[in-house]
């Protein structure tokens, strides 16, 4: 998602949330099936330069994380480290938004992060 313009930026997202959020089931089997790739392109998501794509793509990947069909992809997606890397590198950038998005990500993957070890 790399548009110049705001409203085409929000509208594509929009959408993109409607089909992962609204479609919860569907869209947990084709992350599930497609995982690689598709953590591949919302990483490049959450590292754009654009402020709206990294904005927006930081808020839907804590939205989805949360979703109860999501919990094996959010197990995936924590146990990666290069996922947290990038989740790390957002809780430092400069605007502040994307450092509150960030940290409201990152608190969801302390959170799980303590609570698989406090259950060992």
């Amino acid at each position: 998602m790399r548009l110049k313009s705001f409203e085409v930026t929000s509208d594509a997202f929009e959408l993109l949330k409607v089909l992962l959020m609204g479609h919860g089931v569907l869209a947990a089997r084709f992350i599930q099936k497609n995982y690689t790739a598709f953590v591949c392109h919302f990483n490049l998501l959450l590292q754009s330069s654009n402020y709206v794509t990294c904005r927006e793509s930081i808020r839907l990947l804590g939205e989805l994380l949360l979703q109860r069909e999501n919990f094996s992809i959010m197990m995936n997606y924590i146990s990666d480290r290069e996922n947290l890397k990038i989740l790390m590198n957002l809780l430092r950038c400069k605007r502040k938004r994307i450092q509150i998005e960030a940290f409201h990500v990152f608190k969801v993957v302390f959170q799980i992060h303590l609570m698989s070890h406090h259950g060992r």
